[in-house]
């Protein structure tokens, strides 16, 4: 199961690295001109400065992960709690690593690692990988007193090709972005898995249900960062079904000069 999460995150977050936004004079709206506008964004996004590189230069903050395991009748086994205190240039020697100070609670001792790592890099941004996707304005919200351009996408047809494993998640992959209007920068990332996903025919597991949402904040000094991520799966690894929910926070921010 942990590296069907992987496997899955990993599309994920390929979308939620789709920022800085390049300035536009007008909205896109045919599918050609939304296509080139989101793969822009993700040409320029990797020459860029990471956002979690520069808030944690500038400011202590508290990162905070949770991370709860169900049984199919919903009851709790597992949950585990991970808070750190990040403080900028704390000693690499303390106990408490470069981040300072942290605690971390199970109710379950250890965990699996999964045997494979599962990189961002395999779900590369790329006009093959948009080209799977139906892309529609769906007009415009206000957000914390920002005025937020707002598209759906959704898989652009039932019989997309399927040349490997992470396809399959891929051509069941639909949600929605918002972009920060002013900014241009992408503040919020909703998707979801439309219909369940098979692993070798369902003989060695299956993905029933996934949900994810990135948002992402402002600082007053204009810096933003990911500020809350969620997502919950259900599933199955060979016989043993599970639901998990994560639950990721950064909070107190304060700027150190």
């Amino acid at each position: 199961m942990s590296g069907t999460v992987l496997k899955y995150l990993a599309v994920a977050m390929t979308f939620a690295t789709l920022l800085p936004l390049p300035a536009l004079a007008d909205p896109p709206r045919s599918q050609a001109d939304l296509r080139a506008f989101i793969l822009d964004v993700a040409q320029r996004s990797r020459s860029t400065e990471s956002a979690t590189e520069k808030l944690e230069a500038r400011y202590d903050f508290i990162h905070t992960k949770v991370t709860e395991e169900r049984n199919p009748k919903g009851e709790l086994k597992k949950r585990e709690v991970e808070r750190v205190h990040h403080r900028p240039g704390a000693d690499a020697n303390h106990p408490g690593g470069p981040t300072g100070p942290h605690a971390r609670s199970s109710a379950s001792p250890g965990s699996a690692k999964d045997d494979k790592e599962v990189s961002r890099e395999d779900f590369q941004v790329d006009a093959e990988l948009l080209g799977r996707f139906s892309f529609t304005p769906a007009g415009e919200e206000t957000v914390r007193g920002r005025l937020q351009r707002v598209i759906d996408f959704e898989p652009a047809g039932d019989s997309l090709p399927v040349h490997n494993f992470k396809d399959k998640y891929i051509n069941q992959t639909a949600g929605r972005l918002w972009i920060d209007e002013e900014a241009r920068i992408l503040t919020r990332l909703q998707m979801r898995l439309r219909k369940p996903v098979n692993v070798w025919g369902g003989l060695l597991g299956a993905v029933w249900e996934f949900h994810f949402d990135l948002q992402r904040e402002q600082t007053p000094d204009g810096h933003w960062y990911t500020r809350e991520v969620q997502w919950h799966l259900k599933g199955r690894r060979v016989f043993v079904t599970k639901i998990i929910d994560f639950h990721e926070t950064r909070s107190d921010l304060r700027r150190i000069d």
